[in-house]
């Protein structure tokens, strides 16, 4: 493709809409709690999807990549790898930008993942499967969310912290606390 590649950094917040922790491993979280963090790429990074409508972008080829999530002022999520998708008039998907980052496990838990989804069921946020060059522009999609989920045994069960992402910025948004991944072992 004819893209020069570029690192990409892009911020957002959001707030806690709603936790299911059968585990009880997201006592240290609560409904409102405000969500902040960041990711970084190269925006030349090669499609591994020959499909003209979706973009498929493996850690292994995001030749920069960073992910950092806070909840509530408490560090949860640093992960220097991370994946994306970008689909263009896709069917099922419609338009919409997404992003996957594991954790590794924390005492009692397995590790986890954190996604990001921007949704426009418009179809008109994308014009292409190519990564953005730029923070996504939230007005131009319809549905924000993001999850963090903690997987704690070997069943599909999981912890689940949902957020609504509510603004993007290619500026830094200052952060409160760095507690490391031992805010998932905190309990109240």
């Amino acid at each position: 493709s004819g893209v020069a590649a570029a690192p990409v950094t892009a911020y957002f917040t959001g707030s806690v809409t709603s936790i299911d922790d059968p585990f009880n491993a997201l006592s240290a979280y609560q409904v409102g709690d405000t969500v902040r963090g960041s990711y970084t790429y190269d925006s030349g990074t090669p499609d591994t999807d020959p499909d003209p409508g979706h973009g498929h972008y493996f850690k292994s080829q995001l030749s920069t990549s960073a992910f950092s999530l806070e909840v509530g002022g408490l560090t949860t999520i640093h992960d220097p790898d991370l994946q994306m998708e970008v689909y263009n008039d896709w069917p099922t998907f419609n338009d919409l930008f997404s992003i996957g980052a594991s954790f590794p496990a924390s005492s009692p838990c397995l590790g986890g993942v954190t996604i990001l989804t921007l949704k426009d069921t418009t179809q008109t946020a994308h014009s292409s499967d190519a990564l953005p060059t730029g923070p996504p522009v939230l007005s131009n999609y319809n549905i924000h969310r993001g999850f963090m989920a903690v997987f704690c045994d070997l069943t599909a069960t999981e912890s689940r912290l949902n957020f609504e992402i509510t603004s993007t910025s290619a500026m830094a948004i200052p952060t409160v606390n760095t507690g490391g991944l031992a805010a998932l072992a905190r309990r109240a």
